[in-house]
Protein backbone atom coordinates (compact mmCIF):
# COMPACT_ATOMS: atom_id res chain seq x y z
CA UNK A 1 0.00 0.00 0.00
CA UNK A 2 1.27 3.70 -0.80
CA UNK A 3 0.63 5.89 2.13
CA UNK A 4 1.18 9.78 1.46
CA UNK A 5 1.51 11.85 4.19
CA UNK A 6 1.56 15.33 3.99
CA UNK A 7 3.26 18.26 6.23
CA UNK A 8 1.35 21.77 5.63
CA UNK A 9 3.08 25.27 6.80
CA UNK A 10 3.94 28.70 5.01
CA UNK A 11 7.63 27.56 5.09
CA UNK A 12 7.98 31.26 5.28
CA UNK A 13 11.11 30.78 5.71
CA UNK A 14 11.71 27.16 5.06
CA UNK A 15 14.62 25.84 7.75
CA UNK A 16 16.41 22.62 8.17
CA UNK A 17 14.21 21.76 11.14
CA UNK A 18 10.90 21.08 8.40
CA UNK A 19 12.93 19.43 5.79
CA UNK A 20 14.41 16.95 8.96
CA UNK A 21 11.32 16.62 10.29
CA UNK A 22 9.72 15.49 7.25
CA UNK A 23 12.13 13.32 6.33
CA UNK A 24 12.57 11.32 9.88
CA UNK A 25 8.69 10.61 9.82
CA UNK A 26 8.94 9.19 6.28
CA UNK A 27 11.53 7.06 7.44
CA UNK A 28 10.22 5.95 10.76
CA UNK A 29 6.91 5.32 9.76
CA UNK A 30 7.78 3.81 6.27
CA UNK A 31 5.93 5.94 4.04
CA UNK A 32 6.24 5.70 0.10
CA UNK A 33 5.58 9.62 0.03
CA UNK A 34 5.85 12.85 2.64
CA UNK A 35 5.45 15.92 0.79
CA UNK A 36 5.32 19.39 2.08
CA UNK A 37 2.07 21.41 1.00
CA UNK A 38 2.94 25.02 1.62
CA UNK A 39 -0.40 27.25 2.31
CA UNK A 40 -1.11 29.68 0.13
CA UNK A 41 -2.91 32.10 2.34
CA UNK A 42 -2.88 31.15 5.92
CA UNK A 43 -5.78 32.85 8.13
CA UNK A 44 -3.08 33.47 11.28
CA UNK A 45 -1.48 36.06 9.15
CA UNK A 46 -2.05 39.54 8.20
CA UNK A 47 -2.85 39.94 4.09
CA UNK A 48 0.63 40.84 2.39
CA UNK A 49 2.93 39.80 5.33
CA UNK A 50 4.14 36.47 3.18
CA UNK A 51 6.94 36.26 1.10
CA UNK A 52 5.91 36.14 -2.53
CA UNK A 53 5.01 32.32 -3.28
CA UNK A 54 7.64 32.03 -6.59
CA UNK A 55 10.16 32.49 -3.73
CA UNK A 56 8.68 30.36 -1.17
CA UNK A 57 8.77 27.40 -3.49
CA UNK A 58 12.44 28.35 -4.88
CA UNK A 59 13.36 27.92 -1.30
CA UNK A 60 11.70 24.91 -0.65
CA UNK A 61 13.33 23.46 -4.39
CA UNK A 62 16.51 24.46 -2.93
CA UNK A 63 16.17 22.68 0.50
CA UNK A 64 14.62 19.70 -0.78
CA UNK A 65 18.11 18.60 -3.19
CA UNK A 66 18.88 17.32 0.30
CA UNK A 67 16.43 15.57 0.73
CA UNK A 68 15.18 13.95 -2.81
CA UNK A 69 12.42 11.09 -0.96
CA UNK A 70 10.78 14.22 0.18
CA UNK A 71 8.60 16.11 -2.49
CA UNK A 72 6.36 19.39 -3.15
CA UNK A 73 2.93 19.30 -2.97
CA UNK A 74 1.73 22.85 -4.61
CA UNK A 75 -1.83 22.16 -4.78
CA UNK A 76 -3.25 24.44 -2.39
CA UNK A 77 -1.11 27.51 -4.76
CA UNK A 78 -2.43 26.38 -7.81
CA UNK A 79 -5.93 25.01 -7.05
CA UNK A 80 -8.38 27.90 -6.09
CA UNK A 81 -10.34 26.31 -3.25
Amino acid sequence: MNVRAFMGGTFDPVHYGHLRIADRLRVALGLAEFALLPTARPPHKPAGSLTPVEHRLAMLRLGLREFPAVTLCTLELTDSV
